[in-house]
């Protein structure tokens, strides 16, 4: 028998929704309010002199997956074309149907207005785009904003702006805003003390009175990190544990100094989650209640999704598989994660529901094959798993 799941934000759109597409104008009135300028050639809006950040992957490999994207007849979340192009890790990153897991476990619908900010080549607008929701996509990279309109250019209730979060302008509120991969980036953009509280200040003012914010991001005291992978941004082992981080480069947190932030940035209200292997190209994600939940056995999503990480080294100090049962079974799942995905706001309204315990998803395949499992505990502490092809 089917369960009916209630939460804020949990179900996920299910399949492109391209037949609701309409010309979305509300965006374009803000904009225009705001003195942004739309660029008929690219169609990409910016305000006028606006030369954007050199921030990138390198010119080849984001001339190589312009290229792919202009050559693509289907650009569609689970395109069978993108997925033969997935021949190393950046053009995998960046065109992998796995990437939109991340935001699967939400009800995003065409009824909201989404902010997302740092939208790079588009994956996740895309995904964004297809359900059917109205998104403004931000991004500070001139040649990433061409690439993330390329990707969307068939969804025309999707809007890429080129321009600075700290100099963004809108008279727009939004229902979500998205800093997925974002947030560790702020030292390199904001000449603040504390640039991580300046960016998430700057973002919930664009936030709706009961809007969220979604943000996903490496864990300082991730696992892996310890085993001797290196971090991800500099590439060096030990670099975040031993807190080795300057002003200039990207920078992440542990749990509770992540919350700590929020809070200060009036997000009072988180829920954490567990994305394993990590963010990036997730397979399952675990609620702090899966976390905690009796008989449940969490651990298994971590220990079954160390394989499936395309970044871990060859040679780590320990096995992570060995290890990750002892993690959770003393209760440090969620501090010892890879990553975190956190979904906050600045009400009191729960944000998700109590009964879902983790989401595992079978997305690198065909798209008639793609499949979500939930994972859902009653208050009678029975558990029921539930299929629901994507």
């Amino acid at each position: 028998m089917a369960h009916s799941v209630k939460y804020k934000l949990t179900k996920t759109c299910t399949t492109p929704r391209l037949a609701f597409l309409k010309l979305y104008s509300s965006f374009e009135s803000a904009l225009t309010q705001a003195d942004y300028q739309l660029d008929a050639s690219t169609g990409i809006w910016s305000r006028p002199g606006f030369q954007g950040i050199n921030y990138s992957d390198g010119y080849k490999v984001e001339r190589h997956i312009e290229d792919v994207i202009n050559s693509t007849s289907d650009l569609t979340v689970f395109s069978a074309e993108l997925r033969s192009h997935y021949t190393d890790w950046a053009s995998t990153y960046h065109l992998s149907s796995t990437r939109a897991n991340i935001l699967r476990p939400f009800q995003l619908t065409e009824n909201q207005d989404i902010l997302e900010i740092g939208a790079g080549c588009g994956a996740l607008t895309r995904y964004l785009g297809e359900c059917g929701a109205n998104v403004l996509a931000l991004e500070v990279s001139l040649r990433r904003s061409k690439i993330a309109r390329a990707r969307t250019h068939d969804l025309p209730n999707v809007a890429v702006l080129a321009e600075a979060l700290l100099e963004f302008k809108s008279e727009q509120k939004f229902d979500v805003i998205t800093l997925i991969g974002v947030l560790e980036y702020a030292g390199l953009y904001l000449a603040s003390d504390k640039p991580a509280e300046t960016m998430l200040a700057k973002a919930v003012s664009f936030l709706k009175p009961s809007g969220v914010v979604i943000i996903a991001i490496e864990n300082q005291l991730g696992l892996k990190y310890f085993a001797g992978a290196p971090e991800d941004h500099v590439q060096v082992p030990m670099y975040g544990l031993e807190g080795r981080y300057r002003k200039n480069q990207p920078q992440t947190y542990g749990r509770q100094i992540l919350s700590t932030i929020l809070t200060s940035s009036g997000l009072t209200n988180m829920s954490f989650l567990a994305p394993f292997p990590d963010y990036k190209l997730p397979i399952s994600i675990i609620t702090e209640n899966g976390l905690t939940k009796q008989g449940f056995d969490a651990a298994a999503f971590a220990l079954q999704s160390t394989t499936r990480d395309p970044q871990l080294p060859q040679i780590m100090g320990f096995s992570p598989e060995l290890v990750w049962p002892q993690i959770f079974s003393n209760k440090l799942g969620l501090d010892l994660s890879n990553s975190f995905l956190v979904v906050a706001s600045a009400e009191t309204e729960e944000l998700l529901d109590k009964s879902l315990l983790a989401c595992h998803y079978s997305t690198n395949r065909v798209s008639k094959y793609a499949k979500e499992t939930m994972f859902i505990g009653d208050q009678d502490g029975e558990i029921s798993v539930n299929y629901r092809m994507l």
